[in-house]
């Protein structure tokens, strides 16, 4: 034990708290949680009302982009807006696709360049491919291309550098389904025939899974709005695979009612960092919840999700925004235009000041562990002299009992230390691990601990160093979020 610990607590802070105490009092620090409701964007300018239209997040300019679609009667139409976290920016390229409704957006990352295929023109269905490199639509002119469609999936591979294409509808009405596979390299369409593949569909949801490296293509619906699609495929480059989330309910037919019906896969698909789960590829379902993929199953992730204020979600389209941790929807009531989001709390670790001893105390942050709820923050003591070592936590820096902070430990007999934090907790343990020490806090998945700051700082036993034979760290900040 630490015997300068038990000299500094009781003239400094108050009598010692059990580990537990930490979480019990980052409980308390309540914050509005996050990932719980959209909330309504005033933007000063929006895109006019649409559905079928189409959204997509492009990493190379940071912002979200959106083409086309039509109004519930009328023209479909042909501008280009893009989201930059705050408010929508209507763009005017020198050149631009034919307006349309029901095409499909994929983000190339590497060639950097958002892929527009297809879609419903006023002169018919479109197979012309166009790719926006964040100023300008360009047209390409491959010599064979998938057949024209409306309603299809598209994702992109990112691993193997291929936009993956499926299915669709051959007819504007819907009437005529496709089940084929096709992948765009940047210059040639490709098909890909393969006996094993997902059932004729429109309006499936996919994107690219990259802790799998798989395509993943879920849900969907036939001709008719009720005939939903239940099961869920992975697209490896070579063959389509079934997966145990599927349920094995699918068209055609209307499934129902509830609950003799599963609940609907995702109808929109992105990869999120941050979710109950983990990383996971997540998705707005059509009843209004979240659900993650797991690759097995589809996990039912935070049911409780409602519309705020001024947010509508008639027929919308979604996107993850990864710049902002957000995910961003544009639907509407049927003539008004409204822009929510769905907003995450990032993570992080801040060290504040340094520690004392020669060389001096540190506690770091370990990059792989971040403090994310539901998980295992991790931070590293190193410099301890001696393994015994204890971490003490605070959630103000302002005061410590009758002190102001920061407060220079000298006259405790720490001469060159400084407690940078209020001591809530302390006696918090730490484990041998290698040859260095460390210190973890496994988080609650508790939504209430989101934006919560614990300040964290180690104490080392140090004998013959200083009269408390103890040496302090600097100030570790741990930022608790959901990514």
């Amino acid at each position: 034990m630490l015997q300068s610990h038990f000299v500094l607590v009781p003239r400094i802070a108050r009598a010692p708290l059990p580990a537990a105490a930490l979480v019990l009092l980052a409980a308390a620090a309540w914050l509005p949680a996050q990932y719980t409701q959209w909330v309504g964007q005033p933007a000063a300018a929006q895109p006019p009302y649409r559905i079928d239209h189409a959204m997509v997040y492009d990493e190379a300019n940071r912002e979200v982009v959106l083409f086309g679609g039509r109004p519930w009667v009328g023209a479909p139409h042909g501008d280009t807006w893009v989201w930059d976290g705050s408010t929508w920016l209507l763009r005017v390229p020198p050149a631009s696709p034919p307006a349309r409704s029901g095409h499909a957006l994929a983000h190339d990352s590497v060639r950097q360049c958002v892929v527009l295929f297809g879609g419903s023109t006023s002169t018919g269905l479109a197979s012309d491919t166009y790719e926006w490199d964040g100023s300008t639509w360009l047209q390409r002119t491959p010599g064979v291309a998938p057949s024209p469609r409306t309603n299809a999936g598209m994702a992109y591979d990112s691993v193997r550098q291929r936009t993956v294409l499926f299915g669709g509808a051959a007819s504007s009405s819907g009437a005529s389904l496709l089940d084929d596979t096709w992948e765009w390299n940047g210059t040639t369409w490709s098909a890909r025939p393969v006996a094993t593949r997902p059932f004729v569909r429109q309006q499936a949801a996919m994107a690219f899974d990259p802790a799998r490296s798989r395509v993943v293509l879920t849900g969907g619906r036939g001709v008719n709005l009720g005939d939903w699609r239940y099961d869920t495929w992975e697209w490896d480059g070579v063959a389509w695979t079934s997966t145990a989330a599927s349920t094995g309910v699918f068209g055609p037919g209307f499934c129902g009612p509830v609950p003799t019906c599963p609940v609907p896969p995702p109808a929109a698909l992105f990869w999120m960092p941050g979710t109950p789960f983990g990383p996971r590829l997540a998705g707005w379902g059509p009843t209004g919840q979240m659900l993650a993929y797991a690759g097995a199953s589809w996990q039912t992730w935070l049911t409780n999700i409602q519309p705020g204020t001024g947010v509508n979600h008639y027929m919308p389209k979604f996107a993850f925004d990864a710049a902002r941790n957000q995910v961003v929807a544009l639907a509407g009531d049927g003539s008004t235009p409204n822009t929510s989001l769905l907003t995450a709390t990032p993570s992080s670790a801040t060290v504040v000041g340094s520690g004392c001893g020669s060389p001096p105390l540190s506690l770091t942050p370990q990059p792989i562990a971040p403090p994310v709820v539901g998980a295992t923050a991790r931070a590293t003591i190193a410099n301890a002299p001696t393994a015994a070592c204890l971490v003490a936590a605070g959630f103000n820096t302002f005061r410590v009992g009758a002190y102001l902070l920061p407060l220079a430990l000298d006259p405790f007999g720490m001469p060159g230390c400084v407690l940078r934090h209020s001591m809530d907790a302390v006696d918090l343990p730490t484990a041998a691990v290698g040859s260095g020490v460390e210190y973890a806090l496994q988080l609650p998945n508790q939504l209430s601990l989101l934006g919560v700051t614990v300040r964290l700082q180690a104490y080392a036993l140090a004998p013959g160093v200083n009269p408390a034979q103890t040496i302090v760290s600097n100030r570790l900040d741990w930022r608790i979020g959901d990514v």
